[in-house]
């Protein structure tokens, strides 16, 4: 007989279910995606976040008497963290809206990026600076641009602190406890009238000593701006007595920026302010 050349048998074919058909074959595993590049800025954000945690308010008014989130409370923390994962803030768009001069309202319009993607978030802030006589400083702009980051980043990042509302609560109770120390005034003597704390209604009314003196041309500047502006007779005078004890020219600035923010209003058109202290272009005739 013939020899067979000796080789490996055949492995057998595994049995189905049901001992007979071979099973069915499992399907190839989905590549996994990768990372796209916003859901790596999400991922870094959140990152942030949890590294930040709670940002305390070290700040204090004293005059209103509440704490506050300082500017340098929120990037002293921040700093460190956005440099870990790569990200960086930078500004895109700051529009200014100057109500009255020394007071700046600000959006501002910002970006944070890790070069791949980026996401875009706003922040308002006001600026106030004027002095004990209503003078206009030069602070104005800074205070409003700086709380436009700071309250951008605080909502960006959902930063932790203490709840607002105990700012308000420490507030009106150390009101409440400074009312109560308020000295009981002397009881009057014999002939003298009980102080009732009110007014007399039959009084003249105490006016400010004048500070200023208007030229005519001031006067008559101011004049046609509260004219414009529809003021009425009472209202004018007021406006002119206030210009003698403040100033005509702070007087001046305001009543022309009003009446510009007026007219842009009224014409529906973004008109080019005209220079403080001036009539504006068009506007009422003498």
């Amino acid at each position: 007989m013939e020899g067979k050349t000796p080789g490996k048998a055949a492995p057998a074919e595994a049995a189905g279910p049901d001992g007979k058909t071979p099973p069915a074959a499992k399907p190839a595993a989905k590549p996994v995606e990768p990372e796209s590049k916003r859901a790596a800025l999400v991922r870094k954000l959140a990152a942030v976040i949890k590294s930040v945690g709670a940002v305390p308010k070290s700040g204090e008014n004293t005059h209103f008497g509440y704490k506050f989130r300082r500017h340098e409370d929120i990037t002293n923390k921040l700093q460190p963290a956005l440099i870990e994962q790569g990200l960086v803030v930078v500004p895109v768009e700051k529009r200014m809206i100057v109500n009255e001069p020394g007071y700046i309202l600000m959006e501002g319009v910002y970006e944070v990026t890790d070069g791949d993607a980026s996401v875009r978030f706003i922040g308002i802030g006001e600026g106030l600076d004027k002095n004990k006589e209503g003078k206009a400083g030069d602070k104005a702009a800074y205070k409003a641009q700086t709380g436009a980051i700071k309250f951008a980043l605080n909502d960006l990042l959902m930063l932790a602190g203490e709840d607002p509302e105990n700012d308000r609560k420490t507030h009106d109770d150390e009101k409440k406890a400074a009312a109560g120390k308020r000295p009981t005034p002397p009881a009057p003597t014999a002939g003298q009238q009980q102080p009732t704390g009110r007014k007399d209604p039959t009084a003249p009314p105490q006016a400010k000593p004048a500070a200023y003196t208007l030229t005519e041309d001031q006067k008559s500047r101011m004049i046609d701006l509260m004219n414009a502006l529809e003021y009425s007779p009472e209202k004018v005078e007021r406006g002119l007595q206030k210009a003698s004890i403040e100033g005509p020219d702070v007087a001046i600035a305001a009543l022309t920026e009003k009446y510009n923010l007026w007219k842009r209003a009224k014409d529906g058109a973004a008109a080019v302010p005209d220079a403080p202290g001036q009539v504006p272009k068009g506007g009422p005739a003498k």
